[in-house]
């Protein structure tokens, strides 16, 4: 029986609380700290590296994937999470 594809596993955060996921190296985790958790929004990092932000509401969140910043700038990728997260 041949094994699935790697892409059809699904990949989920671990279950252990003590294991902390970072950014890469993109500096967009600290920035995004610092920018939004004051605001009151939830910010996280998964397996892929990827941040996200959550609204203060819950019923948003916006992903970015470290490739985005070989593309934009930091401003520019959190000024899109802004936008986002305003309408």
């Amino acid at each position: 029986m041949p094994w699935p594809a790697k892409s059809a596993r699904p990949v989920r955060p671990s279950d252990d609380p003590d294991v902390v996921y970072d950014d890469g190296g993109t500096g967009l985790l600290e920035e995004a700290r610092r920018r939004f958790a004051p605001r009151g929004c939830e910010i996280s990092c998964d397996v892929k590296h990827t941040v996200w932000v959550k609204s203060v509401d819950g019923r948003l969140s916006v992903g970015l994937p470290r490739w985005k910043v070989g593309r934009h700038s930091v401003d520019e990728l959190l000024d899109s999470v802004e936008q986002r997260l305003a309408r």
